[in-house]
């Protein structure tokens, strides 16, 4: 049998080298994790205003259009009261 050399995963670490334990500020982190919250909610927020009056119109009994919707409230109408949402992410 012939003998192969195994390289180790820690032939070329530096083992002298301390992991260093950097934190961000709580500033940093309140701000960006309020940020992704709203940036959220931007995204989901149109789906679910289509999911809700989707529901509130087979509830009266009428069918759902998603292009009389569009005509009646335009496509920013499926932003209506994203300001809620944003305003529960930020407080």
């Amino acid at each position: 049998m012939s003998s192969t050399a195994i390289a180790t995963p820690a032939a070329n670490v530096n083992v002298d080298r301390k992991p260093t334990n950097t934190e961000l500020p709580k500033s940093v982190v309140f701000g960006t994790s309020g940020l992704g919250g709203c940036m959220g909610w931007m995204i989901v927020h149109p789906a679910n205003t289509l999911a809700v009056r989707w529901n509130l119109a087979s509830m009266q009994g009428k069918p759902f259009n998603f292009g009389a919707m569009i005509k009646e409230t335009g496509w920013m109408g499926l932003y209506d009261g994203l300001s809620a949402g944003v305003l529960r992410q930020v407080f």
